[in-house]
């Protein structure tokens, strides 16, 4: 037998499989939405009257794929709540395993917090055996919490220790998978910026993805994660009910903390009556990935983010990689629909002082075979396709693309493919067109325009990373896989 522990995670094997003991402690052991809340140290908050809330476990870690789960084993003390006269509906809540039902407590209504402040109930004890639950091999699963508060609340005294027992691997809960950022950080190529508004790129990224202003009384929100690490939209859906949001700032998961705000004027775009340009609507696309339902940052013209004061980002000559998914059938041929490297003073300073990754259909350049849209580079007064005016990179039609740049001194690539399936395509590699030689990147990143801010374009931005590397194949193909293991689905929903 041996034992393991980890925060709020203790882990004990025996011979025939394991035994996992789960401590929830605090608000870091779990991930509370609708209304659910854990006060640090002492209990968690089931919501108000009327509320459906969930608590999740363990927040950064899974049930271990293809596992069986044996029993679970936990107690718990309650108090019920405030409860109105004449009414004893009660509050419950079951606990689920990957979606499963397991357990249903009682409707409580004794020990109601209007007269017993702090006498939680005896301890119930719960044990449930027998359960021979397959855990799939594919996609994340979790326990839950789920509260049904009716005309009461609930709490639950923390600590509260669950205890599992698993078969099939040796623990019962799992590391989460490596995201795009982990992937180039275990080679030797760490994430500078990491920008998603649909998941985060870090397996235990905890912060926020993107903040929301609502148009009925500017009130912000920001937008965090759910138990499997995409975009917390329910949280979003009510906050924004019978008004229209707008995303104002899309957060770098990254530690050099390069968030994307809302972008100034600049040489090309100076919208009429002054000011910036506009934030896109923060539901106007709604997409399902992996079974979860997020929104895409959807920019139809005149919108665009910026950073111009920005931390590790390559300058001069300095290596690069930065990719971006996208959808392929929002396109148009306006400069310009850039992720990526610009100058820090939102004007056009000449050929080679941005590097950016480019998807559209502009013929205004250089372009690919066909009628695009193509994956190029804008290098400043020019998108580049690879080193001639037309070059031999096809154009790319999957319904959402993975789109790839990189720079280095004396060349540059573009790679592509389908954020779907299979695998990306090197697209070009080699030398940069003439009068690229040298390049004088300034380090400030853009989304939507260009460099000079340049506002015409349109384009769908799920999610893009930069680094201050040039990435190996290798790396980029696992970057790939993530995507595609990710469940880019079909679009759900377009507000019009």
């Amino acid at each position: 037998m041996f034992r393991k522990a980890l925060s709020g995670v203790s882990f004990i094997g025996v011979a025939s499989g394991a035994v996992t003991t789960l401590i929830l402690q605090n608000n870091d052991d779990v991930l509370a939405s609708g209304g659910a809340t854990a006060s640090s140290g002492n209990f968690i908050r089931s919501g108000n009257p009327g509320q459906h809330s969930v608590v999740a476990f363990p927040p950064n870690r899974i049930l271990a794929p293809g596992s069986t789960l044996d029993s679970i084993s936990f107690s718990y003390r309650y108090i019920s709540g405030y409860g109105p006269e004449g009414r004893e509906v009660g509050t419950n809540f079951s606990l689920m395993v990957g979606g499963t039902l397991v357990y249903s407590s009682p409707h409580y209504t004794d020990y109601p917090y209007d007269s017993n402040h702090s006498n939680y109930s005896k301890p119930v004890q719960v044990d449930l055996s027998s359960l021979s639950l397959s855990i799939p091999s594919e996609g994340e699963h979790h326990l839950e919490l789920r509260f049904a508060n009716n005309d009461r609340n609930l709490q639950l005294l923390l600590p509260m220790s669950v205890e599992l027992t698993c078969a099939g691997d040796a623990s019962c809960v799992a590391a989460r998978s490596d995201r795009p950022c982990d992937i180039y950080l275990s080679a030797n190529s760490p994430c500078v910026a990491a920008h998603s508004v649909v998941r985060s790129l870090y397996a235990n990224y905890t912060g926020s993805l993107y903040r929301v202003i609502r148009d009925s009384d500017k009130a912000a929100l920001d937008i965090d994660t759910n138990v499997n690490g995409f975009a917390n939209t329910d949280a979003q859906d009510r906050f924004c009910e019978g008004t229209s949001c707008y995303t104002v700032r899309i957060f770098d998961q990254s530690p050099e903390g390069n968030h994307l705000d809302t972008a100034p004027a600049g040489g090309a775009c100076r919208p009429a009556g002054g000011g910036g340009l506009k934030p896109v609507n923060a539901t106007k696309e709604q997409i399902s990935i992996g079974g979860n339902s997020v929104y895409g940052a959807y920019f139809e013209g005149g919108q665009g983010y910026r950073n111009d004061v920005t931390s590790g980002v390559a300058t001069g000559e300095g290596e690069e990689t930065m990719y971006m998914v996208t959808r392929g059938d929002h396109v148009n041929g306006g400069c310009c629909f850039d992720y990526g490297n610009a100058e820090t003073d939102n004007l056009d300073d000449g050929k080679g002082t941005m590097e950016a990754l480019y998807f559209g259909t502009s013929k205004g350049w250089g372009h690919g075979q066909g009628d695009g849209p193509w994956i190029m580079a804008d290098l400043e007064n020019g998108l580049w396709a690879g080193d001639q005016r037309v070059a031999p990179a096809p154009s790319i039609n999957y319904q959402y693309v993975t789109a790839m740049a990189k720079g280095k001194k004396g060349g540059f690539a573009l790679k592509g493919g389908n954020a779907q399936e299979g695998s990306l395509q090197t697209l070009h590699e080699g030398a940069r067109p003439a009068g690229y030689s040298t390049m004088k990147k300034q380090g400030a990143i853009i989304l939507g325009i260009g460099g000079d801010a340049s506002c015409r374009a349109v384009g769908t931005f799920y999610e893009g990373a930069m680094t201050a590397i040039y990435t190996t194949d290798a790396a980029d193909d696992a970057v790939q896989a993530n995507i595609v293991a990710a469940g880019y689905g079909n679009a759900m929903n377009l507000v019009v």
